[in-house]
């Protein structure tokens, strides 16, 4: 996720709706999904590197999971989650990142605290879509962006590997914000050519 910090300007870019209390590392909220592909245009020409995005509704998914089956990562009970997750079982609030377990690929907060935009359109053929990296780029059904993960509000059944959330994409909200992907560039060698 994005978190505070230093400041980050974004030219042309208006998050009017940030929550002036947020805490050190908490995740960026009230942000649009276009302010989020903003931020991730802005990132790329930072580092002339790396690519960054928003993630494919698969990449979130396969992250959240880990290489597990389970529900939620690494538990099967709604205890368990607590050590991962926060719901409203244990949280009346937005939480700094990194305070519960990660998972095995070390990535935190991955179910719950904020909703996390993705790339796809809201589609229902996600379920039928080819395993390897399915995206719903273009408007065909929805005019709505997916949303993944869950937040601080929600139940534990919201917070789901699988569970799907959506979002008009002008929307900005309290309880959603996001997370990057970075890519490193390909380099081209001279027996590319």
């Amino acid at each position: 996720k994005v978190v505070d910090g230093e400041p980050v300007r974004l030219p042309d870019v208006n998050w009017d709706m940030l929550n002036s209390t947020r805490a050190d590392y908490g995740p960026v909220v009230n942000v649009s999904y276009q302010d989020a592909l903003a931020c991730c245009a802005w990132l790329s020409k930072q580092d002339p590197e790396m690519t960054f995005s928003l993630p494919t509704e698969a990449q979130w998914e396969y992250a959240c999971r880990a290489g597990t089956t389970t529900p939620w990562y690494g538990c099967e009970t709604e205890e368990e989650l607590e050590q991962y997750a926060w719901f409203e079982k244990n949280s009346k609030w937005i939480t700094p990142g990194g305070r519960l377990k990660p998972n095995a690929f070390g990535l935190y907060d991955m179910h719950g605290n904020v909703w996390e935009w993705c790339l796809d359109w809201l589609s229902g053929i996600y379920r039928s879509s080819p395993t390897d990296d399915p995206v719903r780029l273009e408007d065909v059904e929805h005019p709505l962006r997916v949303n993944r993960g869950g937040c601080f509000l929600n139940p534990a059944k919201a917070l789901r590997a699988a569970k799907r959330g959506y979002a008009p994409p002008e929307s900005c909200m309290f309880d959603r914000g996001f997370r990057v992907v970075a890519t490193v560039k390909k380099e081209v060698t001279p027996s590319e050519n």
